[in-house]
């Protein structure tokens, strides 16, 4: 059997989005290796066909192929320092073909049309799969022990953070969703890592949403029993969409076309302003108009109808 490593050290969105090109090489018959962060591998850990490595775990490997889906610097020294009969990366521009032509065997387009999923096509193409393909994870549904639910717990997971502070969902929107959901009988779940942000949430909402310390496996799990998973357009929003989950995204200073989950399950809330997208790093001169003006009462409507309830 032709052996393949993937290698992708990002951050978790573009992981979970890379991850159909382990699909697309395990129909091929290949054996697959994923060298990811090890934080990470919860995602993955029930996977079937799929094996989870680490750097040292590969130092002595050889490889039929491998796929560098980051190719920037810290990956390519990565990939040169690993046997392989093929090594396929990813580049901008001719002057980085011309670059890095001692790193890989074979370069395609780092862009397609400008989705963080479908910019990964170009490799499927070069490993002649045109397929129309979509991230996707499995998993069971239950609840973690530490909550201490059953199985008919009626529960909505928010994702109250964001790795950028710009895209954060306002306090403003938290509280008037957590409230009305309350009042319909919901348990509220906070997700996320900022303990100090979470507390700030549950005081000010009479200690009603409840937040627990979770694992990336443990953060799975929730999603997958909860009816509803409500985020910013975040790392965690995509592992929902893989994993099916029926959620709700909020957009600011990202557009969907961009970086929006392709699973129909997920309903994206926004607003359309002139000035997006738009460079994150610098300071917004209008107060991040997009996220602190968003509408409580459309986005609490859009919340209740993907549950189903008035």
């Amino acid at each position: 059997m032709k052996k393949a490593l993937l290698v992708n050290i990002s951050d978790i969105g573009d992981i979970v989005s890379s991850s159909i090109l382990a699909d697309s090489l395990i129909e091929q018959s290949y054996e697959v290796s994923f060298l990811i962060p090890k934080f990470v591998h919860a995602l993955w850990e029930t996977h079937p066909h799929l094996k989870l490595v680490t750097e040292k775990d590969v130092k002595n490997e050889s490889f039929d192929l491998i796929v560098d889906l980051t190719s920037d610097k810290k990956s390519r020294q990565l990939v040169r320092s690993i046997k392989a009969k093929t090594k396929l990366g990813r580049i901008k521009d001719t002057w980085q073909r011309l670059r890095h032509w001692v790193t890989y065997t074979n370069m395609v387009p780092k862009k397609f049309d400008g989705h963080i999923v479908r910019d990964y096509y170009p490799l499927l193409h070069f490993l002649n799969d045109h397929q129309e393909r979509i991230p996707q994870l499995s998993g069971k549904a239950s609840w973690p022990e530490l909550f201490g639910f059953n199985s008919d717990t009626r529960a909505v997971a928010i994702h109250f953070g964001a790795h950028n502070p710009k895209r954060v969902i306002p306090e403003y929107l938290l509280t008037h969703v957590i409230q009305a959901l309350h009042e319909r009988g919901f348990k509220i779940i906070l997700i996320g890592t900022e303990d100090e942000i979470a507390q700030e949430i549950i005081q000010k909402n009479q200690n009603i949403p409840i937040y627990k310390k979770l694992s990336l496996a443990d953060v799975k799990s929730v999603l997958l029993a909860s009816k509803l998973f409500v985020g910013a357009d975040s790392g965690i929003l995509h592992i929902a969409s893989a994993l099916g989950v029926p959620a709700v995204g909020v957009y600011g200073p990202n557009v969907p076309r961009r970086s929006g989950p392709l699973h129909p399950n997920i309903t994206i809330f926004e607003q359309n302003l002139d000035c997006r997208p738009c460079n994150q790093n610098l300071e917004c001169p209008i107060g991040v108009k997009c996220m602190m003006t968003l509408d409580k009462d459309q986005f609490l409507a859009q919340i209740l109808k993907k549950l189903n309830v008035q």
